[in-house]
């Protein structure tokens, strides 16, 4: 008998608006979904159209105006500072820009140290039994053992990212966002990324925030954001059949990349 999956995240009527000085910015506008244990779920939609906000507000990075949260059945959004901490070392971001979010002072062993001992995971006297979670989490994301005491500015941008994968991991996080995690790496960084991230969806619940629309295609749902609102949701051959905001947006994808027709798309894997 298959193992029923519980409900780990559902997110209701989420809004986040920003006062600009042409008025207010609906970034996130009445969003609703909910996702599964082990689920992975995909977020596209044009530039600017509020997928990034959308993650940072479900992880209150930004506040949200209003809207609730739940993880695990408890609704985050009223949690306090030190709640708020807990709930860090079972929600994870990985974000665009992995050299903004990673200390310049610190080597690549220190940076995936950190998060255990904010945690208070590991005491700053248990190194044998850090080194050691730290050597299987680099070779788990294919960090090269010699890098451990390298500092970010000494790596290109995939082996930066991979970092951040990595303390995402040691947290024991049950749930990661992935916020557009390739988007500033070269395409053999970028291949190696997503087979690690395909690996993580074997044990972890994802949410990844994409612009490359062939990464997510084989995402148990994907939420089509458009003007900050779900316009479109569904597994990829059925947002491909309605023919609307999503098809269009693989089709251009698809065309800026040397394919005419949508069609072509199955030479690429991108339709089953």
């Amino acid at each position: 008998m298959q193992e029923q999956k519980t409900e780990i995240l559902r997110v209701e009527h989420l809004k986040k608006y920003f006062t600009t000085p042409k008025g207010t910015l609906h970034a996130v506008d009445d969003v609703n979904f909910s996702i599964r244990t082990g689920e992975t779920l995909g977020v596209v939609g044009e530039s600017g159209c509020g997928k990034s906000t959308m993650g940072r507000a479900i992880l209150r990075l930004h506040e949200p105006t209003s809207g609730k949260v739940y993880f695990e059945g408890r609704d985050i959004l009223g949690y306090n500072k030190k709640q708020l901490k807990d709930l860090r070392k079972d929600m994870q971001i990985i974000f665009q820009d992995p050299f903004a979010s990673l200390n310049p002072r610190m080597t690549v062993s220190e940076a995936i140290i950190e998060p255990l001992l904010v945690q208070g995971i590991y005491k700053p006297n248990e190194k044998a039994a850090i080194t050691q979670q730290v050597e299987k989490i680099m070779n788990l994301v294919g960090l090269a053992k010699r890098l451990v005491n390298t500092y970010p500015h000494e790596l290109d941008g995939g082996r930066r990212q991979r970092i951040g994968i990595a303390r995402a991991l040691l947290c024991q996080a049950e749930y990661i966002i992935f916020d557009e995690a390739t988007s500033s790496v070269d395409v053999e960084s970028e291949q190696e990324i997503w087979n690690c991230i395909d690996r993580l969806a074997l044990t972890r619940t994802l949410i990844i925030i994409s612009h490359r629309l062939s990464t997510i295609r084989s995402a148990d749902c994907i939420y089509v954001l458009d003007g900050g609102e779900i316009s479109e949701s569904g597994r990829h051959e059925e947002l491909m059949q309605r023919h609307g905001l999503y098809h269009r947006l693989v089709t251009e994808q698809a065309q800026l990349e040397g394919q005419a027709q949508p069609e072509a798309l199955a030479e690429r894997g991108w339709e089953s």
